[in-house]
Formats: C-alpha cells, structure tokens, sequence
C-alpha cells in the first residue's frame, strides 16, 4: 500500500472516491457505507452535495465529522458530469473513482483496484460490475440484469500504446469502457467530462484513449449498479432525452476513428463497434415507449 506525498508535503491517499448526490439522503448512506466497509483503508471519499434541496447536506456533513478522510463540497447544481468534474479537480488520489450515491461498492473493490494498478502503474483500471433490477427501497428484483458480471474472467495488465491499442476491441467487446472506469492523476486532472449526453462517460473513455499507455483490469464484481423499477427514480435510463441518435452516432463515430487513427482495420475488430451501434440502435427505439416522449405516433414511426 503507497502513501505518497502532494506538493505541500502532505500524505495523499491511493484513491480518491468522487461522489455526486442530488437530493439523496435516503440512499447516501448505503453508498457511503459501502466505502468506509473497504478491506483496503488507503482512500479519501469526497462528497459532492449537487445543490441538494433536502436532507443530503445534513447527511453528508455527519460521515465527515465521524470519518476525517470524507470532506463534503457543497455547491449549486451543476449536474452529475459538472460534478465529476469539479471532484476531479478536489481530489489528491494518485487514482480517481466515481461511485454514485445510489449505487455501492464490494468489500474487496479498492484492494482489487490497487493490487492489479500497481502492476504496471496503469493509466486505466477496468473490472466487472453488476446491473441490478431494484424496487424503490433497493431491494434486488433481478441480479446482474444483462449478465455482464462475468465478462472478464481473468486478471490482465497491459503495458505501452501498442499493446492497449491491440486490446482495446476487447474491451468494447466485454463492456469495460462503456461506463467509468478507475483513472489515474496523470488522466483525471488532464481531462473533464462533457455536458451534452447522459453517455458522456463513454465520450470521456474515447477523449482519454490516445494517452492511455498502460492499462489493467481486475475480474472482481467491483461495482453494483442499480437500475430501479420506478423510471422516476433512474437518473437517464429509461427516459426520452431526444438526442438518443446523435449520441449513439458519437459512440460509434467516435471508436471508428480511433481505429482509423490507430490502423486498426481488421474485420473483428470493426465488427465489434458495428455490432455496439446496432444494439444501441434497440435503446433509441425503447427510448420512444417512455411516458417522457411527447412525439406523436406519426413522429415515431
């Protein structure tokens, strides 16, 4: 375990925890629980408090006062990518870690995270995670939804441009760069998020590419992401935004010129994006049935 030095001559933590909470303060808890139960101890937790109109504020305050390596950033609403953005800037980790306030961590996260980044001091750590159907009081109704909490089956570390460029197909293919992954300093402060899409996380995965020179990946159930059966309680699935098609075009604009950039031309991997757009294309008809959607049956069609 690294406890490195900030420029003040301070210890800094191993990882910075960001999380963003807007009027959460029923679920803050669990989230925050579920990182103060860590089996590896070296991380600071920053809470954003998104201009929340309820009882956050009041909750978040209490786990800094108990615990001294959660401190509290309150702010007006920026929205959830601002927010990222603004952690990042708070953050002293040598690595950065988003985990929303609704959702929650596994005991080993952190240790799997620092075990398989420190192999080759990656740029980037991926890992399996787990979507879960939920009721309103985040009871699980369906576990691991999509059955993605098994794609990467072994642990792997990859070292210089070539040798993550060359894989980067497999990590579209087993969805471990289609959501928020572990960042180190050197790409966390460097990049932000964009405010455009609710995918931005995906765009962010994309902008960051060209620099990643290491990357590494752990097979543990790292992160546990809740999908609630209530559409009013899920931040972006499930709704109508209205520019469905144009993100998903950006997805797959975006990895295709990756590859071209990279003189990936190989029909494997260019089947792979291909086969991304063509299930995206399922989300943007879906999105249409939501009560959200004020088009006319005309339009949709």
């Amino acid at each position: 375990m690294r406890n490195d030095m900030n420029n003040s001559g301070e210890s800094r933590p191993f990882i910075s925890i960001i999380m963003p909470v807007y009027n959460n303060e029923r679920f803050l808890p669990i989230a925050v629980n579920s990182v103060r139960s860590q089996t590896f101890p070296d991380w600071e937790l920053i809470i954003i408090n998104d201009g929340s109109t309820d009882n956050t504020a009041r909750v978040a305050d209490g786990f800094a006062a108990r615990d001294q390596r959660i401190r509290v950033i309150h702010q007006e609403n920026h929205g959830i990518f601002g927010s990222y953005n603004i952690g990042y800037a708070a953050a002293s980790g040598e690595y950065a870690f988003i985990v929303n306030s609704d959702d929650t961590i596994n005991p080993d996260s952190l240790k799997e995270i620092h075990d398989i980044a420190i192999v080759d001091h990656a740029d980037i750590v991926m890992f399996n995670l787990s979507e879960n159907l939920c009721d309103e009081d985040q009871n699980i109704l369906t576990a691991d939804l999509y059955g993605h909490k098994n794609l990467l089956k072994e642990p792997f570390s990859c070292r210089g441009c070539e040798e993550v460029r060359k894989a980067w197909p497999y990590f579209l293919e087993n969805k471990l760069i289609n959501h928020q992954c572990v960042y180190r300093e050197t790409i966390y402060k460097a990049y932000t998020y964009g405010k455009q899409y609710y995918g931005e996380d995906v765009l962010y995965n994309q902008r960051i590419a060209n620099a990643v020179t290491s990357a590494a990946g752990t097979p543990y159930v790292v992160y546990n992401w809740f999908l609630y059966g209530v559409e009013a309680m899920n931040a972006s699935s499930g709704k109508y935004h209205g520019y469905e098609h144009q993100m998903f075009n950006a997805f797959y604009t975006g990895n295709r010129d990756l590859f071209a950039g990279w003189g990936i031309t190989d029909p494997k991997a260019m089947e792979v994006i291909e086969k991304e757009r063509l299930r995206h294309l399922t989300n943007e008809i879906r999105s249409y049935l939501s009560p959200q959607c004020s088009l006319s049956a005309e339009e949709k069609i």
